[in-house]
């Protein structure tokens, strides 16, 4: 919950146009050895947001170095990648994290999202009916909705 509560500061911060806060507050403790990767993924997600993409990859190359089997790490470099339209290297991470986490869906669901970004709405489809079927091999009813949605629209782009 700590974390998430950062990363969600970091996230105002940067609405309200003070997203320098962050970076220096995450690569202060990054700087001095943080062994948490969270504080690394608070400095990555603060470069992103600031669109400084290039300190922001060269956080990543450096995390991976450390925790090396980080499947957080693999979601916001694929995340990154994207953001700089590296498509490919970006599909690569999100498929690495769903190797070592494939109960979570961030990573299926930024698949999906790229997917239909690049205007392949068949592939984004099949992205989101997996998450839809997995979740309801689950048991979560409430959650196939979304992803079912979600495919139903790009079916219906794919019929324009």
């Amino acid at each position: 919950v700590y974390w998430r509560t950062r990363r969600q500061k970091g996230y105002f911060l940067w609405e309200i146009g003070r997203n320098q806060e962050s970076i220096d507050e995450s690569l202060s403790m990054v700087e001095a050895g943080s062994d948490d990767l969270q504080e690394w993924i608070c400095l990555i997600q603060a470069y992103t947001f600031a669109k400084n993409y290039d300190a922001a990859w060269e956080w990543v190359q450096k995390a991976e170095a450390k925790f090396p089997e980080s499947a957080t790490l693999h979601l916001y470099a694929g995340d990154l990648l994207r953001s700089t339209k590296r498509y490919e290297e970006a599909f690569r991470h999100w498929r690495r994290a769903l190797e070592m986490e494939p109960q979570w869906f961030d990573a299926a669901y930024s698949m999906g999202f790229c997917y239909e970004e690049l205007g392949d709405y068949a592939n984004a489809a099949a992205v989101f009916d997996r998450i839809a079927d997995d979740l309801e091999r689950r048991g979560f009813e409430a959650e196939v909705n979304l992803p079912r949605k979600l495919a139903r629209k790009c079916r219906e782009k794919l019929s324009v």
